[in-house]
C-alpha cells in the first residue's frame, strides 16, 4: 500500500464510500421496482442491481491517513475528497 500523499505516514485505514451505496443502489432499484410494476421481467434484474452495487461498495474503498486525517482514492491519489462531518444537534 502507498503512504499517504499529504504526510507520507504508512498508517492508513480503508474507508467505504456509504453515500455512493445509498444514492446509486437504492435508487436504481427503487427504479427497477417501478419498472418492475409496469414490465415483470424486471424483477430479475434487481437482485443482480443489488449484489452489484454492494459488491461495488465493498471493493473500491477509499484510504484515510490516520495521522492527517487526509482522505483519498488510491486509483487516482491527486483527486480531493471532502469528508462530511455530521451536524452537532
Amino acid at each position: 500500500m502507498m503512504p499517504c500523499p499529504k504526510c507520507q505516514s504508512s498508517r492508513l485505514v480503508p474507508v467505504g464510500q456509504y453515500s455512493k451505496l445509498v444514492k446509486r443502489g437504492f435508487l436504481g432499484a427503487g427504479v427497477l421496482i417501478i419498472a418492475a410494476v409496469i414490465v415483470p421481467i424486471f424483477w430479475l434484474v434487481l437482485p443482480i442491481w443489488m449484489l452489484g452495487s454492494i459488491w461495488m461498495y465493498l471493493t473500491r474503498p477509499l484510504l484515510a491517513c490516520e495521522d492527517c486525517d487526509h482522505m483519498w482514492d488510491p486509483r487516482n491519489p491527486k483527486a480531493v475528497i471532502q469528508r462530511q462531518k455530521a451536524a452537532d444537534s
